[in-house]
């Protein structure tokens, strides 16, 4: 049995439509999640601890900052009696 190609000009229209399928979908990529990536703006966590526990906490603070950069870390002291902590929670 013989097969029947296609004729060139249908080649090339569906190559021009997966050329440009390719191209949006790549485009899509670009712009929704490596260029974010590459933007990003510093990160800043915050902490609530108990007065007597930022103590001990700012040197391992200080360390992980020093290796991370772009990370800051807030540690905000809060109260030492459990029930006025509960306050604070929404």
């Amino acid at each position: 049995m013989q097969k029947i190609n296609s004729p060139p000009s249908l080649r090339r229209q569906k190559r021009s439509a997966l050329l440009a399928l390719f191209t949006v979908t790549l485009a899509a990529v670009l712009f929704l999640f490596i260029l974010p990536a590459l933007t990003k703006q510093p990160v800043v966590l915050t902490m609530l601890m108990q007065g007597q526990d930022i103590v001990n906490w700012k040197p391992f603070v200080k360390e992980f900052e020093q290796k991370n950069p772009d990370i800051r870390i807030n540690l905000i002291e809060g109260p030492f009696d459990s029930n006025l902590v509960e306050n604070l929670y929404p």
